[in-house]
Parts: structure tokens; sequence; C-alpha cells
């Protein structure tokens, strides 16, 4: 009898003790009745053996606390998700937490919006990505359950949002190329909230260093090779150019590359997040690395808390210098070093 029939009471009478001090040995309260210790390791050392999960359902009935955080996901397909996912999996098995993870595309039959937070009466809500507002955080927030967000989004007053300081990152990284001897620095844009925000930090960076505003590239010049020839070739065009993200900046790189221009030769190249492809692309990416650990661990440390601070956290990243940039007379700069 294990496993899914495995009830708070089947261990309770195995071990000839009330189902209530089982209850609260597996809940974490057993403390505060002052329940012997050498008790409560063994209530959870049977728990394990017989596989025990509690059911969501019934604590929900019951009212109480279901250990369920949802998660809610901007993108699945966006590399950069991935790595924040796996260390809020990994400190959620830690804490003894459930996960229930949600795409904001739904399928039919695929529980959303108020169904999906009826069925799972989760502790907490997390928001994966930036710019989104789906309708489960008003809901939470109206019945008193915690949100928050991994991301940056300027619409959602009251939600602790954890992110990475882009303008601190940007000023960072638009200095480094300064110091290559890069007098002109160029944006690849998108037409997306992120991209508007990073291109009026680095703007805000360059003013600071005294140097020319940014021109930005509102078409998507990854895409189309005379383009991006033309926008190498044109009179005063600059020597060094940041992307908004480094999917960005890697389809450009290609781009260069079938369009016969040397990287970092001729023109230099910079990201922003360091997903892992950036540092196996030839020439390898400079980029800013976002402190995933620490965004995530702030995160759920937020969500978990009794009272989260409502402005939430900003964390700086890591510059790291590789070779798809160069000094303006063509020496490559130092490979895969986080400069501080």
């Amino acid at each position: 009898m294990a496993g899914m029939g495995t009830t708070q009471r089947t261990i309770a009478e195995r071990l000839g003790i009330s189902r209530s001090l089982v209850s609260r040995a597996l809940n974490g309260s057993a403390e505060a009745i002052r329940a012997k210790p050498a008790t409560v390791a063994r209530i959870r050392r049977e728990a394990r053996r017989l596989a025990y999960r509690p059911s969501v359902a019934a604590l929900a009935l019951r009212g109480g606390t279901t250990r369920t955080i949802v998660v809610l996901v901007k993108d699945f397909a966006d590399p950069f998700f991935g790595l924040m996912l796996a260390e809020l999996d990994r400190l959620a098995r830690r804490s003894g937490l459930s996960l229930v993870m949600r795409g904001l595309e739904r399928g039919p039959g695929t529980p959303g919006g108020p169904a999906l937070l009826d069925r799972y009466r989760p502790d907490g809500l997390l928001l994966v990505g930036s710019d989104f507002l789906p309708g489960e955080a008003a809901r939470c927030l109206k019945d008193g359950v915690p949100v928050v967000r991994l991301g940056t989004d300027r619409g959602m007053n009251g939600v602790p949002q954890v992110a990475m300081d882009e303008r601190a990152g940007l000023a960072r990284l638009a200095a480094y190329l300064r110091r290559l001897g890069h007098a002109r620095i160029g944006y690849l844009a998108d037409t997306h909230a992120r991209s508007r925000r990073r291109e009026a930090a680095l703007r805000e960076a360059l003013d600071g260093l005294g140097a020319e505003p940014a021109p930005a590239v509102g078409r998507r010049v990854w895409s189309d090779p005379a383009e991006a020839r033309r926008l190498v070739a044109a009179a005063g065009a600059p020597s060094a150019w940041i992307a908004f993200d480094d999917l960005a900046a890697i389809r450009c790189l290609r781009v260069w590359r079938a369009a016969g221009i040397d990287v970092p030769g001729r023109i230099s190249i910079a990201g922003v997040d360091d997903i892992p492809a950036a540092a196996l692309v030839t020439p390898a990416l400079t980029t800013l690395r976002q402190p995933v650990q620490a965004l995530v661990r702030a995160a759920f440390r937020l969500l978990r808390a009794t009272e989260p601070a409502a402005a939430g956290e900003r964390f700086g990243p890591v510059l790291v210098a590789r070779a798809s940039c160069a000094r303006r007379e063509g020496t490559v700069a130092e490979q895969d070093t986080e400069v501080a």
C-alpha cells in the first residue's frame, strides 16, 4: 500500500499514533505542539518509505496550504527561460513544493484563468517573463495569494519584480566597447517592449559617456543580407553594435558572415542574456550574463515571504568579453573573460 494509495491515516495506523500528529509532522507544524523530534523523524521516514504524496484536492477543500506554486511562462521557446525554470525546479524540490507550469498559449482543455487557480489552489503565482499581464495575476492579488514576477512590467502595481538591472549592465557594456576604441555604437532593435527599454538604457549610458546617441535599426537586419551589408557600408556607420538580445546578435552574426563581413575584424557585435549558444557560435559572443541563480532565488524568497517588498529586487549582470568584439584597430579582446 504505497504511492497514490498511501494517506496520512495509513501512516498513523501503521505507527500506532494519531492522524493529527502525522499531519503536523508532514506539514512542518509538529514543533508547535512540542512533538518529540524522534517521533517526527519516524513519521517522515515512514512517509518516504511508503512514497506518500499529499492530496492537493483534499488540502484545498480543508482550506489548508497546498504547497503548490503555479508558474506562468511567457514563452517556452525562449532559451533563456530554460535556465530559470531548471533553477526554480531545483529550489522547489528542495523545499518540498510542487510546481504547475503553464504557457500563455493554452490548448483545448488546458485549465487557464480562474479554472487553473480553482483546480490547484496555489500558495503563490510566479510570472516568468516581462510585459505580459495574465488574468490569473489579478485573481491571485484579489484573493490574497502572493504574486511575483521574474522580469519587468511597468503596468503591474503591487507585484514584486525581480530582474536584471539593464541600465547598469548596458552602461558597463557601452563603456567596455568605448575602451576598445569604438566611438560610435549602434543598436539592433526589435518592436517589443523589452527592446525599447534596453534601447533607452543604452542611449542613457552613451549620453553619460559623452558619446553619440545609439542609432537604432528597427528592421530585422539579421534576416536580410543586403540590409546587413548596407548597414556596415553606410557613411559614418558604427563600428560596434549591441543587439537587444543574444538570439538577435547570433542571427546577425550569421547574416554578416554570409555577406562576407568580417566579425570582429570589420565590425564588433554584442548581445544580452548569455544564453548557452552565445559561447558556442563563431566568433563567441560578447554579452551580459544574467545572474540566473540570484534572480530565481530572490523571486522564490519573495514568493514565500509573509510580506514581500512591493518593489522587488534588481541584480547587476556580469559582462562576459568574448571574441565577437575587438579593439578598433583589430586586436581581439580577451575571450571568455568576466569583466567586473
